[in-house]
């Protein structure tokens, strides 16, 4: 089979979950398939053609710096571009699937795919595909820092554009051949929304394959880790106020805090708190974050949110870190309650905080049954059995 992948960034543009998760299944099943990732060359406005890790990496020309590029996703003239260029491609390759990883990409090329009477999958991984004001607020305030001088057209612009390209992609995902949900619980919202059962295949995403074992640290100082956007949604300040009592109480403890978003903010904040064991490490290059998770005893997953799946957890889960959390959407599905971590229902900073003195008082304990308890898990989000159900799909596709 000849597979195509697309998505707007790909390495060396490794900067979130679709990324990576989209590399380890292109590598996996290039040994055995024909595999193209369609993707764009931010900075230049020549396409290219590489071959990386067995696959053909085929880069459309795109003279805007990646750093842009979002305001244009909801753009009808984007979407034009990218229905060209697929059309193009087509004519010179010879494509089986097609495998729409990003939804920032999705109508353009599920326009020319269809076109070309192509089998189209699409991965859904969060709920962005819905309306949102924030999103429109977001792009706004954007633009207004880059240009500073901003016309207000473009605010109906905006408008009309997002509402039209989202609500045309909710009525085109439906039409897809085959949908992929990260989790159940992502399974679950698209039923609700409509979307075909029979359509809907649960393939979750990959846990990185770190080899790692438990580590006995020196310090008798326990260490908690938070990684992600440092915003209230994620539960940072709730995360804050409770490792504020447990220091108060408890001075052997520390926290670790990854990530960008309201960094001065949270700053300030833990020095009025006077708080004196945390620190704010900024956003950490993913092929370094693996020794943080393993200097740590506990990893910290307050979201407040629905998360679709929970790539922290993952990531928790591959170096055998206890997990605290709020179980929120597909969080549930990694964490076993009392095992492996602690699910903290309707969390409050006092919840958090009794939770994270249960693991220090339990700490040597619960050891014992973390790493096997993980290793057991993580069989779910092995890499290999993912890519074999995939293929799977894309057999049972080209079948029909």
């Amino acid at each position: 089979m000849k597979i195509l992948y697309a998505l707007p960034f790909f390495y060396p543009y490794e900067i979130g979950g679709t990324e990576i998760s989209t590399r380890m299944f292109a590598k996996k099943i290039a040994k055995t398939h024909k595999v193209i990732i369609f993707t764009i060359n931010f900075g230049n406005r020549k396409d290219s053609i590489n071959k990386f890790e067995n696959m053909i990496v085929y880069k459309i020309g795109f003279p805007i710096k990646n750093k842009s590029i979002s305001v244009l996703f909801d753009s009808l003239i984007f979407h034009i571009y990218l229905f060209l260029k697929m059309i193009s491609l087509f004519r010179k390759v010879k494509i089986d699937i097609v495998h729409i990883q990003s939804l920032q990409m999705f109508l353009g090329i599920f326009l020319a795919s269809k076109f070309r009477g192509k089998k189209v999958v699409v991965t859904i991984r969060d709920h962005g595909y819905d309306f949102s004001f924030s999103y429109l607020t977001n792009i706004y305030n954007r633009i207004k820092r880059k240009k500073q001088k901003v016309s207000l057209l473009i605010i109906p612009y905006l408008f009309i554009t997002h509402l039209f390209n989202r609500r045309f992609t909710n009525l085109l995902i439906k039409k897809c051949d085959r949908i992929i949900a990260i989790s159940n619980f992502m399974a679950s919202k698209m039923i609700k929304k409509g979307v075909s059962k029979n359509k809907i295949k649960v393939v979750y995403v990959p846990a990185p394959e770190w080899k790692i074992h438990m580590k006995d640290k020196n310090t008798t100082k326990t260490t908690f880790l938070y990684v992600g956007q440092l915003d209230v949604m994620k539960g940072v300040d709730i995360l804050i106020e409770a490792f504020k009592l447990l220091e108060r109480k408890n001075k052997n403890v520390k926290l670790l805090l990854i990530g960008n978003g309201r960094k001065v903010y949270y700053e300030k904040i833990s020095k009025k708190y006077g708080i004196e064991n945390i620190k704010f490490l900024g956003k950490i290059d993913n092929k370094k974050l693996v020794k943080y998770y393993i200097n740590s005893d506990c990893v910290i997953i307050p979201s407040l949110r629905e998360e679709p799946l929970g790539r922290v957890m993952l990531e928790a889960l591959s170096t055998k870190r206890f997990i605290i959390t709020t179980g929120r959407g597909g969080l549930k599905e990694g964490v076993i309650n009392g095992y492996n971590g602690l699910i903290v229902n309707n969390i409050t900073p006092i919840k958090l905080m009794k939770a994270m003195e249960f693991f220090i008082f339990n700490k040597s304990k619960l050891r014992k049954n973390i790493e096997k308890v993980s290793k057991m898990v993580l069989k779910r989000f092995n890499i290999d059995t993912l890519s074999k159900r995939l293929i799977l799909i894309y057999r049972e596709l080209m079948e029909t």
